[in-house]
């Protein structure tokens, strides 16, 4: 199962030209969360391909990429979205969050407040999977004039580059360079060096 969904978030980070170190571990800790919020698997990447989608639309740094995973992972450990994680972290981060998180719950920004007052406003699948859907509908026209642009294209290439790393240290070449740091620094520690 671990390989498998690492094959979704590889494929996903080289859609999107995103950071596969950056969705690698926000989709870990997401994907967790979901899980013991009793949120099935495709729900679970509805929601990824939709906020990954967003976030290339928006152009979103490595950071604010990482701020929107932990906000709505946030929200699923708790069971409830709170305005912290919607104002603080989400809305700061994604232009338009907040409104579109109300319009998929069919209610006013104000009205939405109101029940994350009194702890009603739930972070369920059905939640989820409705801003899902209404941030696809919102962002999804944009989304093939996003991939085609130069820093979706460096993107693609620097996750090429961590995964190539990654396999050569994997390979056995990480020991050997490690090895050969200490004997380097050892000399140069020394009288001789």
């Amino acid at each position: 199962v671990a390989a498998q969904e690492f094959a979704f978030v590889r494929q996903e980070a080289d859609r999107l030209g995103l950071s596969i170190t950056t969705l690698a571990d926000g989709y870990s800790k997401f994907s967790f969360a979901a899980s013991t919020a009793g949120v099935s698997t495709q729900a679970t990447h509805k929601v990824f391909y939709a906020l990954s989608e967003a976030s290339r639309v928006m152009n979103l740094s490595v950071d604010d990429t990482e701020g929107v995973f932990r906000a709505i992972t946030q929200s699923m450990s708790k069971g409830k979205i709170t305005a912290e994680e919607l104002t603080g972290q989400l809305g700061d981060r994604l232009p338009g969050a907040i409104q579109i998180m109300a319009e998929s719950a069919g209610m006013s920004v104000a009205a939405m407040f109101d029940l994350m007052k009194v702890g009603k406003f739930f972070a369920d699948e059905q939640t989820l999977t409705r801003f899902a859907d209404t941030m696809r509908e919102k962002f999804g026209d944009q989304l093939p004039a996003a991939l085609n642009t130069l820093s979706t294209d460096l993107g693609r290439f620097n996750t090429q580059i961590e995964l190539s790393g990654q396999a050569l240290v994997e390979g056995g070449f990480g020991e050997a360079l490690r090895l050969l740091t200490q004997e380097m620094t050892a000399f140069i520690k020394s009288t001789e060096g």
